[in-house]
């Protein structure tokens, strides 16, 4: 709101929308005229696109307490109105009533100037966001630590099973072995000695791939060359 004091009246303008107004009963005491003869010319003025939006219809209270009805006039409102209104005095207060108008809307459209946008909030937004990516920068670290902690006790696990597969694996061979080696051998295995032993394998190599014992290896191919 700012109030300007015209032919000793405080006249209140106050900005709405971006838009400056006056009310009626102000313009009517400043141009010493009857608040109700304000309101008959503006409402014998054509109800149009013009007259709406820079008389738009309110109301106050008077000293007895009544709620009566008054206008809020933006400036096209203002001189519309007071245009018919003549005399030295008239035409004074009308220079006044412009001047408060384009003093006011004047200083709206520098404020509008000045904060819009303003460089410190910007400052401060740019901050915040900054600080938020440090902040998910921070979580995400955090959980792709976490994730290769993970990975690597997985890891671990899955080696001790491994091993422990092939160690249970080189048990059963050598349980399988064991119990070859108590029993005789049989003529498929002698066939399969001999054959490797013309083939040029030693009988250490025999011993390994059949499961046999040096002992048994050996009869297996004496005899053969007996026969």
């Amino acid at each position: 709101m700012n109030n300007i004091i015209i032919n000793n009246v405080e006249v209140e303008f106050k900005v709405v929308d971006n838009k400056v107004f006056a009310n009626s009963l102000q313009v009517a005491e400043v141009f010493e005229k009857r608040h109700t003869h304000i309101l008959d010319t503006i409402k014998a003025l054509p109800q149009d696109d013009f007259t709406k939006p820079n008389f738009r219809l309110s109301e106050y209270k008077d000293a007895t307490g009544r709620t009566l009805p008054m206008y809020n006039l933006t400036r096209d409102g203002f001189f519309l109105l007071v245009m018919g209104f003549t005399g030295e005095k008239a035409y004074k207060w009308k220079v006044e009533f412009l001047k408060a108008f384009n003093k006011i809307d004047t200083m709206l459209k520098s404020k509008e100037l000045t904060n819009t946008p303003h460089l410190d909030n910007l400052i401060k937004s740019v901050s915040k966001l900054n600080l938020k990516l440090s902040e998910l920068d921070s979580k995400n670290k955090a959980l792709a630590s976490d994730l290769i902690i993970a990975k690597d006790k997985y890891t671990s696990l899955l080696e001790k099973q491994v091993s422990l597969l092939e160690s249970r694996s080189e048990v059963s061979t050598l349980s399988q072995n064991l119990a070859k080696k108590g029993t005789r051998l049989s003529l498929d295995e002698i066939s399969q000695i001999n054959k490797l032993y013309k083939d040029g394998h030693s009988k250490a190599k025999i011993c390994r791939i059949l499961g046999r014992s040096d002992t048994a290896i050996n009869n297996a191919i004496k005899k053969a060359n007996l026969f």
